[in-house]
């Protein structure tokens, strides 16, 4: 299977009735394709698992100096994606 990393989480939140946001996000410039995704997790008990992810750019205030693509997890939790867990693109 080839792969690209994306990152690797150092922080996520929970946003009420929409999902999880994994941080600090994709680079722009590392990721270009189709807004929804699946994308590979390996989290650090060693377990992987494919999960369906939304890709978008947002625009925080204040503005980053490294501009980042948010990635929503719909269905996912902080259980489901423990600190730590790499984030990778299954490529084709």
């Amino acid at each position: 299977m080839n792969k690209l990393f994306l990152f690797k989480v150092k922080d996520h939140f929970q946003l009420s009735g929409q999902g999880l946001i994994a941080m600090p996000g994709i680079p722009l410039g590392v990721y270009e394709g189709a807004r929804e995704i699946n994308l590979l997790l390996s989290k650090p008990d060693g377990s992987q698992a494919i999960e369906k992810a939304e890709i978008y750019y947002s625009f925080p205030v204040p503005t980053p100096i490294e501009k980042m693509y948010t990635v929503l997890f719909r269905d996912l939790t902080k259980d489901n994606v423990p600190i730590d867990t790499e984030i990778w693109c299954i490529l084709k």
